[in-house]
C-alpha cells in the first residue's frame, strides 16, 4: 500500500470514542469560556448591560399608550375614506398597457413603430394615474396613523409586526441554508465514512450558525425599516429619533437574547 492510500485510508476511518468524547468536551468548554467571557463583560461594561436590560424590558412590558375613542373614530374614518377599488382598477389598468407595450417591442426591445410608441403613451397614461393615486392613499394613511401616533397601541403593533415580519424572513433564510448544508454534509459524510452521530453533530453546528446569521441579518433589516415606519407618523424629530433608538434597542435585545438561548440550548 503506497504512502497516499494510508493516508486516505487514514482520513476515512470513523472516530474513536475517546475522540468523540474530546470533541464534545472542547464543545461544553467553549460553551463554558463563552458564559464567562460574557460575565466579565457585564461587569466591565455596566452600560452595555443595562441597555439591554431596558430593551428587554421594553418589549416585554411596553404595549403603547390606548388612544381616545375620538382619535379612534378619526383613524378609522380616515382609513375607510380610501377608495381601495379605484386603485385596485387604475393598477389593473397600468399592466394590462404595460403588456400591450411589451408584446408591441421589436426586435432588441425597440419601439420603433407606430403602434408601439402609441401604446407605451398610454402606458405612461396609466402608470402617472396609478402612481398619483396610490400617492394619495399613502397621504390618508399617513394622516391616519398622525392621529394615534407612533407611541399608541398602533404604532407598537405595527412595529412589532414589521420585527416579526423581519424576523421570519432571517428565519427562512436559516432553514433554507440548513437543508443544503444537510445535503452537502450528508455527501461529505458518505465519501469520509462517517459515523451518523458526527454528522448530525456537524450539522448542528451549521444549523446553530444559519440562525445566527438569519437573525442578525433580521435585526439589521429591521433597523433599516424603522425610519420609513416613523415617517408614516409623521412623528416630530424628537419623539422619532427617540423612538428610532429605543425600539433598535428592543430588537438587538430581544436578538442578543435568542442567539444566547441558541447557544445554550445547544451546550445543554
Amino acid at each position: 500500500m503506497s504512502a497516499y492510500q494510508r493516508n486516505r485510508h487514514h482520513e476515512q476511518q470513523p472516530l474513536s470514542r475517546e475522540e468523540r468524547e474530546r470533541q464534545i468536551q472542547e464543545i461544553d468548554n467553549l460553551s463554558n469560556a463563552l458564559v464567562s467571557l460574557g460575565v466579565k463583560t457585564v461587569k466591565k461594561n455596566p452600560i452595555i448591560f443595562t441597555s439591554y436590560f431596558i430593551g428587554l424590558l421594553l418589549c416585554i412590558l411596553f404595549n403603547g399608550f390606548k388612544v381616545s375613542n375620538n382619535q379612534i373614530s378619526t383613524y378609522h374614518n380616515t382609513i375607510q375614506s380610501i377608495d381601495y377599488d379605484n386603485l385596485y382598477k387604475l393598477e389593473n389598468e397600468y399592466l394590462y398597457y404595460n403588456q400591450l407595450y411589451t408584446q408591441s417591442l421589436s426586435w432588441f426591445y425597440f419601439c420603433n413603430t407606430k403602434q408601439c410608441k402609441n401604446n407605451k403613451i398610454t402606458r405612461d397614461e396609466a402608470y402617472n394615474n396609478y402612481i398619483n393615486e396610490l400617492n394619495k392613499e399613502k397621504q390618508l394613511v399617513s394622516k391616519a396613523k398622525k392621529e394615534v401616533g407612533i407611541l399608541s397601541i398602533y404604532g407598537i403593533q405595527e412595529t412589532r409586526d414589521l420585527y416579526w415580519k423581519r424576523f421570519a424572513q432571517g428565519r427562512g433564510f436559516a432553514q433554507r441554508q440548513s437543508k443544503w448544508d444537510a445535503l452537502f454534509l450528508g455527501l461529505q459524510a458518505m465519501s469520509r465514512d462517517e459515523s451518523f452521530m458526527e454528522y448530525l453533530f456537524r450539522v448542528l453546528i451549521n444549523v446553530i450558525l444559519n440562525f445566527t446569521i438569519g437573525t442578525i441579518g433580521a435585526t439589521i433589516g429591521f433597523i433599516f425599516s424603522l425610519y420609513s415606519l416613523i415617517t408614516t407618523y409623521q412623528a416630530n424629530i424628537i419623539i422619532g429619533l427617540s423612538y428610532f433608538i429605543l425600539a433598535s434597542l428592543a430588537a438587538i435585545s430581544f436578538a442578543v437574547t435568542w442567539i444566547f438561548g441558541l447557544y445554550a440550548a445547544a451546550a445543554g
